[in-house]
């Protein structure tokens, strides 16, 4: 427990016992911010319509399309900020497919969920229907060391330097020299001493520690290096290379990074993603025009662009650019590098299909390119052709506590009352939080009057029938009516503190805190955000004003947790 809730631990203590929270609002943001401030994201990954992050602390974040629960969570709603991944927390390398996600523990264990239509979860089952929205452990499969996600496969790089791969097999990618689908891993063949794996589209590669470099799998482009157009169902050398660094594979092409700092590129070449200045097909390396000190390479599953990271820290890209993933502030493609605009000190690259991330040296992360499901992670649909910088990485709660449910609306409430209308509009009722009671407020014994508005007084209720097309407001009290004027009474009962906004965007609402610039909670679907001061008694005449934030979605009150 931090210091400074100790000297108001009896007064918590009292609010355990009434509701289910931890910390008050502004507590738990501070608190969020400090474990922020020491958890920057240190790795990123790109899929079709998704991203993924890792941060320091062993969380991974998600965001993008979820169409097959990629992003790890049950709701299926597109999300374009990031919000983290249950269940995960010691996580060390992530990878992004085309609609499903992987990640890897500490422990050396894979985690796996989204789209399993070709058992790329690995989970032996292999079904449309049978996909996953929240991290799943791959069985009996364990020393793993890197993982990496093509369209609709795997790979993963065990300890003892051997590949392993399971999923969509169409074209061989899987190496075990068939082309059946595999629901869970199975190794490729003839492959010892890797140290770097790589998977595309439908062809793979590996790095092994001589610094040659093996590639399998479709071959239509060229891709696998072999000076053929071949399909290969286990690995064969790439031509040329024997001092490789660093592998790359995008939707039909592939790259490789010598140990003196230059790049080469074999395959695809029809929006110039090779760097040689032309759109000429290559079934051999060639080298990238004009770059060298090259640290890190990266290209995008079904993607037709690629990217480098400089020692300098300068990112460069070329290739495909119709949707500004360049990122150079145009849509103009181009065949050899030009440098990402306003972007330095990266550390890190990925691609998506048409979108491309950088992670700063201070942990913070830049995208730019296609944006049609919110994947760039800025709050928008809006493709780009420069970076933005993704929204804050700050937790988010994902559990909520169920308080009460009503087969009605819920209208409004308070620490002692909910007052809330049955289905149909024809009965209110005002519901005792302390002894549970209700007592009915108003019902319509067979009229065709109905409630429109109702809300607490500070000693009754205030509630709105629309009589024969009239609205006609009463003021209850304790089973009478005291008061009757004709005319709608336009009232409002939501209250934020300075600095809080609430807002809906594309189905999914979010609190914000301007002062503090973070995201504090978010939900999909129907629902509204209320904030409601309330004020406990401690021992002798001490008070504790508590600030709480509560989801009304319907017939149900939800405390959330933040």
């Amino acid at each position: 427990m931090r210091p400074r809730f100790m000297l108001l631990a009896f007064g918590f203590l009292t609010l355990m016992l009434l509701l289910p929270f931890r910390a008050t609002a502004s507590e738990a943001g501070s608190a969020l911010e400090a474990e922020s401030s020491k958890s920057g994201v240190i790795m990123v990954a790109g899929g079709r319509g998704h991203g993924l992050a890792l941060k320091q602390d062993g969380t991974v974040w998600a965001w993008g399309l979820n169409y097959n629960g990629q992003l790890g969570e049950d709701q299926f709603y597109d999300r374009y900020t990031p919000i983290q991944v249950q269940r995960l927390g010691s996580v060390i390398a992530i990878a992004a497919g085309n609609e499903h996600s992987l990640a890897l523990d500490s422990d050396g264990t894979v985690w796996a969920w989204g789209n399993n239509a070709s058992g790329q979860l690995g989970d032996g089952s292999g079904s449309p229907g049978l996909g996953r929205y929240a991290p799943n452990q791959i069985k009996n499969f364990s020393s793993v060391v890197a993982i990496d996600s093509g369209a609709n496969y795997n790979l993963a790089l065990k300890s003892d330097g051997s590949v392993w791969a399971w999923g969509a097999n169409s074209f061989g990618q899987l190496g075990n020299g068939t082309t059946i689908e595999r629901h869970t891993p199975v190794q490729v063949q003839g492959l010892d001493s890797v140290v770097a794996i790589s998977a595309g589209t439908e062809h793979s590669m590996a790095l092994k520690s001589d610094g040659t470099v093996w590639a399998w799998g479709n071959n239509t482009s060229g891709q696998l290096g072999d000076g053929t157009t071949t399909h290969r169902y286990v690995p064969v050398q790439v031509q040329g290379i024997n001092s490789a660094v660093s592998i790359a594979t995008g939707g039909s092409h592939s790259l490789a990074v010598k140990s003196d700092g230059t790049v080469w590129a074999w395959g695809n070449n029809t929006f110039g993603q090779l760097g040689d200045e032309t759109t000429i097909e290559r079934h051999t390396p060639v080298q990238v025009q004009g770059l060298g000190s090259v640290t890190a390479i990266a290209a995008g599953i079904r993607g037709g662009h690629t990217l480098a990271v400089k020692s300098d820290g300068t990112v460069w890209a070329w290739g495909n650019n119709a949707s500004g993933q360049l990122g150079d502030g145009s849509n103009i493609n181009r065949s050899s590098p030009v440098q990402v605009t306003n972007l330095d000190s990266v550390s890190a690259i990925t691609a998506g299909t048409s979108h491309s991330f950088a992670v700063k040296r201070d942990g913070t992360v830049r995208s730019w390119g296609l944006n049609n499901y919110g994947q760039l992670g800025d709050g928008s649909k809006t493709s780009r052709s420069s970076p933005v910088t993704i929204a804050a990485f700050n937790p988010v709660p994902y559990a909520e506590t169920l308080l009460y449910r009503f087969d009605g609306t819920i209208l409004d409430f308070d620490q002692n009352y909910i007052l809330w209308k049955r289905t149909g509009d024809k009965m209110l009722w005002l519901y005792n939080r302390a002894d549970k009671s209700q007592v009915m407020v108003y019902d319509s014994y067979g009229t065709e009057d109905k409630v429109n508005q109702a809300m607490l007084s500070d000693d009754g209720v205030i509630y709105t029938l629309v009589t024969n097309g009239v609205p006609v407001t009463y003021y209850w009290k304790q089973g009478t009516v005291l008061h009757r004027w004709e005319g709608q009474t336009q009232y409002d009962t939501s209250e934020k503190p300075n600095g809080t906004v609430v807002y809906t965007l594309y189905g999914t609402t979010y609190l914000y805190s301007t002062q503090e610039s973070k995201l504090l909670y978010s939900f999909s679907g129907s629902g509204k955000l209320e904030y409601r001061e309330i004020v406990f008694s401690g021992p002798g005449d001490i008070q504790y004003p508590y600030g709480a934030w509560y989801r009304v979605d319907g017939g149900a009150l939800y405390g959330i947790r933040i």
